[in-house]
């Protein structure tokens, strides 16, 4: 998206291709010597030395500073293995090795995902972000429900009525099913994640994913109706809301969602929509790699089938979406394909 790669450039100099390119020649120099001296011979199709140290006055700190702040970022309580550690934000030092200035990398996974998950939560709260990374991730997760399962008829977003709505992001067709997706870009918050003592932060978090599947809940309601212009009410067809996020949330076990059902019922009630539409469509959540497995396996088994059987059992209806299809579907999901391999060789080619 190229609002996005604005956003991207404004924070970091770089554009996305840009980052990337060297990002990955640099994990991949990395994976075989932990330090390299500098300057370094660059060696990267439209990269230069400008360029690098655009990265690195992004990416890297001097070894003191580094230390400092590791020292500073200790905590001896319940939070230890959660605290911050500035190695993920700085995942390259820079410290003088066998007498020469260098760039080291003690742990390049780290490299990788600064520059992926890390990157978005540096840009987040940047001017633009939301309603450009909210756009790109849609479009992503309608590229990836076309590719993924080509049996199903695939609809994306419409407007419809006065004053004007907007229905879910996309709208599967399968069989015997109607898979309202709605696509959110946000991610649970740091404090959320690591906060042991104190669930305040979590409950509010969970308070936001109530609205989100509430906000599916309500169109379906249109739907039902007969609100939709473009999609006739079907009484054969089961619908299931499915709420998609760019990582996993980790709602798994019964508390999590024992607490998000009351709250969805709650906002329900407060809207005058029976909770009876969470029994007879009932919403899953799922990260957009759990979308990926689901997709890809409804080719040879119906998603009714996958939700129903999920739902039936007691246990299994706690566990994540993606976690329950790897161990029912063993054989389909061996099976499974890289869906953008030819987009990220494009990439490849173009810089390395």
């Amino acid at each position: 998206d190229p609002k996005l790669n604005e956003v991207i450039t404004k924070a970091t100099g770089l554009t996305l291709d840009e980052l990337y390119l060297i990002a990955l020649a640099l994990t991949g120099t990395y994976l075989d010597k932990y330090a390299l001296f500098y300057p370094p011979k660059i060696d990267v199709k439209n990269i230069d030395q400008e360029h690098l140290d655009k990265f690195l006055k992004h990416f890297s700190l001097p070894i003191n500073e580094l230390r400092d702040r590791l020292s500073n970022e200790q905590r001896m309580n319940e939070k230890y293995a959660y605290a911050f550690n500035s190695l993920r934000a700085y995942p390259l030092i820079r410290m003088e090795y066998e007498g020469r200035d260098s760039i080291v990398c003690p742990i390049p996974p780290l490299l990788f995902r600064r520059i992926t998950e890390g990157l978005y939560y540096e840009i987040c709260k940047e001017p633009n972000f939301d309603s450009s990374f909210g756009n790109a991730f849609q479009i992503f997760v309608g590229e990836l429900l076309k590719k993924a399962n080509e049996k199903a008829q695939v609809i994306p977003e419409r407007t419809y009525g006065k004053p004007e709505k907007r229905t879910v992001d996309w709208i599967v067709i399968d069989k015997s099913v109607l898979l309202f997706v709605e696509c959110k870009g946000k991610r649970l918050t740091f404090e959320a994640k690591v906060s042991l003592t104190d669930t305040t932060e979590l409950y509010r978090q969970l308070d936001i994913m109530a609205n989100f599947i509430v906000q599916i809940y309500k169109t379906i309601v249109d739907y039902d109706d007969g609100k939709y212009p473009h999609l006739k009410f079907d009484k054969d067809k089961q619908v299931y809301p499915l709420l998609v996020t760019l990582e996993e949330w980790f709602l798994f076990g019964s508390q999590a969602l024992d607490i998000l059902d009351e709250k969805i019922r709650s906002k329900l009630n407060s809207l005058s929509i029976s909770s009876k539409i969470l029994d007879d469509k009932p919403y899953m959540i799922c990260s957009v790699e759990g979308l990926d497995l689901l997709m890809q396996v409804s080719s040879k088994y119906s998603i009714d089938e996958i939700f129903r059987d999920k739902n039936k059992d007691v246990e299994t209806r706690t566990w994540h979406l993606e976690i329950y299809i790897k161990d029912k579907y063993k054989e389909a999901v061996s099976k499974i394909k890289p869906l953008f391999k030819e987009e990220f060789n494009n990439h490849m080619d173009f810089g390395l």
